[in-house]
């Protein structure tokens, strides 16, 4: 039989010999060899305790416990010593308990018939016919780590589990299929606004060679929000990596790219990239640390998984002023989740050193021209330029617009640009995110490009710290479409510049909106501005919002209008000093309006 011996030290299980009952043993021998070791079943009705409950104290506490394979029962397979158990507290004194003098011995299988003759041969013949199955398995394993090399990797334990020489560590049956397992650690991601999924973890596209790094990853990964993971942490916190989430499988990063910032990376781990075929998982080392002094690029490829484990893109050293971090070029579904992209900018944050005009481009993730693109609980710290740049690409002859991107579960704080910026893209969604000590706009709706709109944007259930400039811009070049933009259901946690939302195209240009501004809760900072601006806008909505005004002499407006059309104003709430005086609307002869159910508080 072999046995698993868990010690209270907390170190690893390590196997041993125990021999097995003979039935020769003497009941006095029995009787005192059982009032030192119960079973799980033994020890739960000495101690009144129900037997899961007992089991899940005794690997709680570190009490020290033998786990014998072969016995399906956990039960009868868990043995446990009196003397740990007292010393946990969960028997009494240190006497011998009583109930285990009628506790019959171990039960031994009766030697065979044709086994007959001498005592020696019927106990060794019996202890081989027992103990068969447990060396043919041995050499099974032997056999199958001297001949898949692959296997290498894979801990001892888990091999062990795979041949049924263990009790799986998820409490299901020995033998159980392991490919059932792996499918039950798979884990759904949504990438755009339309829907489209996908399933991790994610194998090699059929007919492509397989990485030799291909192993399971050892940590866990994954990010706050939805999906199972942790929720975001409290503002000015950094998020910690996820406890327990799903471990996918996929290329490891070589263990040839140092992993501890000792030197620049940039072209070993982009080259590296471009080797792993598409529809790959590339899995980082739990908490590593890759020096990124250039730009991590990503170009024209499909999907890939970037799966962090808490890594982070060191740039104090980026050269390259004019250029990000990482960069997502010309290229479909590739998500990015539990990592950290982390900058030089010594003064980043809302103070008049953190923007520097030569740097200002170096933002820690440029998503130019592609589509399918999801950023899920990364974070983003320190960096010079925007913290997301959403933008189109110009190839010969046309222009790529950036589709279908989102940046969920995330945390972003000091920069020295923009939180996010898009200057031409469809169907972008920011949600779920905590942003903050931004240096311009906390999002900018900028387009570049007359014939590229930017259309589809929905910016929801964010947390927002301080932002120097306006919380949300919209500005850019004239005859740029911009439509279909939803803010919704977020909270600031600091002011802004004002105001809050802020549509100002070139004059000549053409209409913008819709835009529906709703169920936000805000605050207003001392200024001569209104909290929403709309010049030359259509179908405006700001609805059900709560906005905070601060203390001001001047006179308060909720909204203002300009050469717009179709503008609702409704059932908003303004939270105002009582000396102050507010406008819930306020607009020019060119625009037209509803108001109604606005309270002043």
């Amino acid at each position: 039989m072999i046995v698993m011996h868990s010690g209270a030290e907390g170190r690893g299980m390590t196997l041993r010999d125990r021999p097995t009952g003979t039935g020769s043993e003497s009941p006095r021998e029995t009787s005192e060899h059982l009032s030192e070791t119960l079973t799980l079943l033994e020890a739960a009705a000495l101690t009144n305790t129900d037997p899961d409950a007992l089991w899940e104290r005794i690997r709680s506490t570190g009490i020290p416990f033998t786990l014998v394979s072969g016995r399906r029962d956990r039960g009868a397979s868990v043995l446990v010593n009196t003397g740990d158990l007292v010393g946990a507290g969960l028997l009494p004194g240190r006497q011998a308990p009583r109930l285990l003098s009628t506790v019959p011995s171990p039960r031994v299988a009766p030697p065979h018939p044709s086994l007959k003759g001498s005592r020696t041969k019927d106990r060794s013949t019996v202890w081989w016919a027992e103990h068969r199955r447990v060396f043919v398995r041995a050499a099974m394993v032997l056999i199958v780590m001297a001949l898949l090399p692959s296997v290498r990797g894979i801990p001892i334990s888990g091999m062990l589990e795979r041949v049924g020489l263990l009790e799986p560590s998820d409490g299901s049956p020995i033998g159980a299929s392991h490919s059932a397992k792996a499918r039950d650690k798979t884990m759904s991601r949504s990438h755009a606004p339309q829907g489209s999924t996908a399933t991790l973890p994610r194998s090699n596209a059929p007919g492509t060679a397989t990485s030799p790094s291909r192993l399971p990853a050892g940590s866990a990964w994954g990010a706050p929000g939805s999906q199972g993971s942790a929720p975001l942490a409290p503002a000015g916190q950094p998020l910690g990596p996820p406890s327990s989430a799903p471990v996918p499988e996929g290329d490891q990063v070589p263990p040839g790219i140092p992993s501890n910032c000792s030197r620049d990376v940039t072209a070993a781990l982009s080259s590296w990239i471009q080797t792993v075929p598409d529809n790959s998982t590339l899995i980082f080392p739990m908490n590593g640390c890759y020096r990124i002094d250039g730009t991590l690029t990503i170009s024209r490829r499909t999907g890939l998984v970037l799966a962090g484990n808490g890594t982070t893109l060191y740039g104090k050293y980026h050269t390259v002023g004019t250029a990000p971090h990482v960069r997502v070029y010309l290229s479909k579904d590739i998500t990015f989740m539990n990592m950290t992209v982390k900058g030089a900018n010594p003064k980043a944050g809302i103070g008049d050193e953190a923007f520097q005009a030569k740097l200002q481009w170096e933002a820690a993730w440029e998503i130019s021209g592609s589509e399918q693109i999801t950023l899920t609980s990364v974070q983003a710290y320190d960096v010079f330029g925007d913290f997301v740049t959403i933008e189109p690409e110009w190839v010969r002859p046309t222009f790529h617009t950036a589709r279908d991107i989102t940046v969920q579960n995330s945390r972003f704080e000091r920069n020295g640009r923009s939180g996010i910026a898009i200057t031409g893209a469809d169907r972008v969604t920011i949600k779920n995110n905590y942003i903050g000590q931004v240096r311009y706009a906390l999002l900018n709706l900028e387009p570049q490009v007359a014939t590229l709109p930017i259309d589809n944007v929905r910016f929801t259930g964010n947390r927002t710290g301080a932002a120097r400039l306006p919380w949300m811009t919209n500005g850019g070049i004239c005859n740029a479409g911009v439509s279909s933009i939803d803010v919704a259901d977020n909270v600031m946690e600091a002011g802004s510049g004002m105001p809050l939302f802020w549509v100002i195209p070139p004059s000549g240009c053409a209409l913008r909106g819709p835009f529906t501004i709703e169920r936000n809760s805000l605050i207003a900072q001392q200024s001569p501005y209104a909290a929403f601006s709309f010049t030359k806008s259509q179908d405006a909505t700001v609805r059900s919002n709560e906005v905070r005004f601060d203390r001001d002499p001047r006179t308060r407006v909720l909204v203002n209008l300009a050469k717009s059309t179709r503008a609702s104003v409704i059932d908003n709430v303004a939270m105002v000093d009582p000396r102050d005086t507010l406008l819930f609307v306020q607009a020019d002869n060119e625009s037209d309006y509803v108001s109604s159910g606005n309270r002043r508080m």
